[in-house]
């Protein structure tokens, strides 16, 4: 799930325009015209909302443009760009920045693919069935990975990798729910195969892991936080 924060001052008069520039990038994404505001001097607002210049926007915490030299300032904040000096970050870094946040979520649903596949091969464990295994899997060019004492390691290791993913995601969007969730399923991946051989909690060890990565890449924008409208017009 990525969060977008808007950080503005009331006296500052780029507030507007900052807000339209998050609607043209939101827009253009074909995103929800969803984020969180937070005015500066506001005692509710977060502590960290106080080292940013007005108006600032951060996408998963981040700012999507870095001036350090303005932040923190009680003053409107300026931006460099093609046409010169301006009071907001463009609809383009913004857009950009988003585009960068969602790459990982990406990845978190592929790095499932392989340790969901590897744990449906079998352990090779009847010596009359390898002749048909052997053939089976030296077709597709991998038929060492039939005996368990490599089938084993290399489970652990793309387990590993998917709940490697899942926790960079979780911590960048500080939702562990899904990370949870992919522990239980690929401890149910290495009970079902390893422990009890049961093929029912194999399964559904691969379903449970297949979710969380799918939960964690899918939640993106169409679940952000909703707006905080400390003004009148925001949209909701």
């Amino acid at each position: 799930m990525t969060t977008v924060e808007l950080i503005f001052d009331d006296t500052c008069p780029n507030v507007e325009p900052a807000r339209e520039q998050l609607r043209t990038a939101l827009t253009q994404l074909g995103l929800p015209l969803a984020w969180t505001e937070w005015r500066r001097d506001d005692p509710a607002s977060p502590p960290y909302v106080r080292q940013y210049g007005s108006p600032t926007v951060l996408v998963d915490g981040r700012d999507v443009v870095r001036v350090p030299d303005t932040d923190g300032a009680a003053c409107c904040r300026l931006y460099s760009g093609p046409d010169g000096m301006r009071g907001t970050p463009s609809s383009a870094d913004i857009a950009r920045a988003i585009a960068v946040s969602q790459a990982p979520n990406r990845r978190v649903a592929l790095a499932a693919i392989p340790s969901a596949v590897l744990s449906l091969l079998p352990v090779v464990t009847c010596p009359s069935c390898w002749p048909g295994y052997a053939a089976i899997l030296s077709s597709l060019g991998i038929g060492a990975i039939a005996e368990a004492r490599v089938v084993l390691p290399l489970t652990f290791v793309f387990l590993a990798i998917a709940l490697g993913s899942l926790a960079y995601t979780s911590r960048r969007t500080r939702k562990w729910l899904p990370l949870v969730v992919g522990v239980v399923g690929a401890a149910a991946i290495v009970i079902g195969k390893f422990a009890i051989t049961s093929d029912g909690v194999l399964y559904a060890g691969v379903a449970v892991l297949t979710t969380a990565s799918l939960w964690s890449s899918v939640g993106r924008l169409s679940s952000l936080v909703p707006v905080h409208a400390f003004r009148k017009g925001v949209p909701t």
